[in-house]
């Protein structure tokens, strides 16, 4: 329902954008992705979302954020393609005041309008800023302890399950900034002009430079020192038969590389023998995880994965090289020697969240999947081989599965799944990138259907590859099922770092996409204008 900000006088359209971009030769951002959510009446009317070829290479840190690629971009259209259709959401229409919202629009604006000047040498419409990051919080009685989009959604009640997607982001900003202004006017804010005065947002071309520039001095937390009388313990050499001083040294220069996110820690695997190195690192990984330090464990999370891959054959070999791993259960086997060790560090790293963004291991700092998110990839060639025999009776379930047991505990996917189900899962992934790479994509195809049936089984590369193949077919019924099944997933996200989920985000914008375009094509009232490569329909989503 509409309130008085909405409604007459004021007749507010607010144009809420989030932009996705890579830093261009020159440190300049290009746009790779461009979403809006236009809000009349309180509400969410409109969406459009492109994803833009930048025509420059997508940098490797941007692509760690957003997931998007060379490859993804390549056939898209630039912004000069994209923008008149854009600019005409900015129009005013039928009396209506146009407001431009975002969250932290200190960045997206400038940024919009320098990519509005390098492709046609006009500014951008001189248009009120609304911020949701900004003072409105405070105003309609919201307290945070974060202004990130994350946070204020979280406060709000409102779910985004596809996070640095410029379309998911721009939308769930729309819903935020729409309560927002609903709080703020039963606050007795209920004068647009005198709410924007309050907020002292600016304009698209006045403060909105000043006010990125002031956030850009603010200092930043300095990260761990690494001295150079630690970078020389790295060239120390571990023994085969080290002595107990010898030991606890290499103990607490492990330590020492973890409190100081030393990415030197993975190159001490060729300085010491690799059942030694092991034992240090799970030492060193559950002092950190008891300690709750997050970008510690994770730094030495990072250095063990390596390691994960070349497990003694019994759990009682295991439990000889670490004294810590005295709770690991199972039977003899490597595949068992994996579950079982799979589930102790389960359960180690469970209170364990990845890295924050003032302190982080050096996986993170590169911009890569943080170690927390992915280690069970480092378990899978201790379970698996690229053996055709050991790939077909892993995952068919129909001759490979055995009751639910410890006797049985890894011996098949179904199996695997009720021991260590996120563990089968990414063992999973092995086995249908072995097919497509052996050129057996109806076998991969069968697999993923196969498995997608188990209860439970919802990672998201299984889920990609089972969208791949359920919306083939074209059909809005197809793509509707294959929508349905992304979005289902993607709600178990949790903010994970891991490759897979934002290609699975992706895949899901591109399937939304083709769905809009079958079930909502372009009108002439909104859709006027001809694009510059008639042969390509526009990239656009459209939802009444």
């Amino acid at each position: 329902m509409s309130g008085a900000l909405w409604g007459p006088p004021a007749n507010l359209r607010l144009v809420v954008l989030d932009l996705e971009t890579c830093v261009a030769p020159g440190n300049a951002h290009r746009i790779v992705a461009l979403g809006v959510a236009i809000c009349r009446a309180g509400g969410i009317k409109q969406r459009f979302g492109w994803l833009i070829n930048p025509e420059v290479p997508v940098d490797r840190k941007t692509t760690t954020i957003h997931h998007l690629t060379d490859e993804h971009l390549a056939d898209e259209p630039t912004f000069a393609e994209v923008l008149p259709e854009f600019a005409r959401l900015l129009e005013a229409r039928n009396r209506e005041r146009v407001v431009l919202a975002a969250h932290w629009a200190g960045f997206d604006v400038p940024v919009l309008r320098n990519e509005i000047a390098r492709v046609k040498g006009e500014p951008l419409p001189e248009l009120p800023i609304l911020d949701t990051a900004g003072p409105l919080v405070r105003l309609a009685g919201v307290s945070l302890r974060s202004h990130k989009l994350t946070r204020l959604l979280e406060t709000l009640g409102i779910e985004n399950h596809a996070a640095h997607d410029a379309l998911a982001d721009a939308s769930a900003t729309a819903e935020s900034a729409c309560e927002l202004l609903r709080r703020a006017e039963e606050a007795g804010y209920t004068d647009l002009d005198a709410l924007l005065t309050e907020l002292n947002g600016g304009t698209t071309g006045s403060m909105v430079a000043a006010r990125q520039l002031e956030r850009s001095r603010a200092p930043k937390i300095a990260a761990p020192v690494v001295t150079p009388s630690h970078i020389e313990t790295h060239g120390q050499i571990l023994p085969e038969q080290p002595t107990p001083g010898q030991f606890a040294q290499w103990r607490t220069w492990i330590g020492e590389c973890a409190s100081l996110r030393c990415d030197g820690l993975a190159g001490r695997s060729a300085a010491a023998p690799p059942r030694h190195l092991r034992t240090l690192l799970l030492a060193a990984l559950r002092d950190a995880a008891a300690a709750g330090d997050q970008a510690g464990a994770a730094t030495v999370l990072g250095a063990l994965m390596p390691l994960l891959g070349l497990l003694p054959d019994t759990i009682e070999a295991m439990r000889a090289e670490g004294p810590q791993l005295t709770r690991l259960t199972g039977q003899r086997g490597q595949r068992g020697v994996a579950v079982a060790l799979h589930n102790w560090l389960e359960a180690l790293l469970a209170p364990i969240e990845r890295c924050g963004a003032h302190d982080q291991c050096p996986a993170c700092r590169a911009g890569d999947p943080c170690p927390t998110d992915v280690w069970r990839a480092g378990l899978v060639s201790s379970v698996i081989s690229a053996d055709r025999v050991q790939v077909v009776a892993f995952w068919n379930t129909r001759s490979a599965t055995v009751a639910a047991s410890s006797k049985g505990a890894g011996r098949g996917y179904a199996a695997m799944h009720c021991n260590a189900p996120l563990l089968a899962d990414t063992v999973l992934r092995f086995c249908h990138a072995f097919y497509r790479e052996h050129g057996e994509a109806g076998t991969a195809a069968q697999l993923t259907d196969q498995v997608w049936r188990q209860e439970g089984c919802r990672d998201p590369y299984i889920a990609e590859a089972r969208a791949i193949t359920t919306s083939a077919g074209g059909r809005p019924t197809d793509l509707v099922a294959a929508l349905r099944d992304c979005r289902r997933v993607l709600r178990a996200r949790n903010g994970s770092t891991d490759p897979a989920w934002s290609s699975l985000a992706i895949r899901a914008a591109q399937v939304g996409a083709r769905l809009a375009r079958l079930t909502h094509p372009p009108t002439e009232h909104h859709h006027s204008l001809t694009p510059q490569r008639p042969t390509r329909q526009p990239r656009f989503l459209r939802a009444g």
